[in-house]
């Protein structure tokens, strides 16, 4: 049996009943969308728990943060809206790699 054979080694060890020696092979399929969906759960429920280094950080943070900087230039209100849309959008990038490239 090769490897070749299959579209990803999640699909190779799954097929094999998991007897499969591959050595952490299907840890590394998983852990890029896994990294990418918790990152934007974070951010979802982060923002909509109101943690304060997401929804009002210090603006004397502003030339590291990220954060603070939205917030000193554009306000409060966007910066929420920002962390919304961004986790939606990295959500949605780790499910579609997730499905596209280990679920296949």
């Amino acid at each position: 049996m090769t490897l070749s054979r299959y579209h990803s080694a999640f699909n190779w060890v799954w097929e094999t009943g998991g007897k499969a020696d591959i050595r952490g092979v299907i840890y590394m399929d998983v852990s890029i969308p896994a990294i990418f969906i918790l990152l934007g759960l974070f951010l979802i429920v982060g923002t909509k728990c109101n943690l304060w280094f997401l929804v009002d950080p210090t603006e004397k943070w502003s030339p590291g943060n990220s954060f603070s900087f939205i917030k000193k230039h554009f306000g409060k209100e966007y910066l929420i809206l920002t962390n919304y849309l961004f986790g939606i959008v990295t959500l949605a990038v780790g499910l579609f790699i997730l499905f596209r490239y280990c679920l296949v």
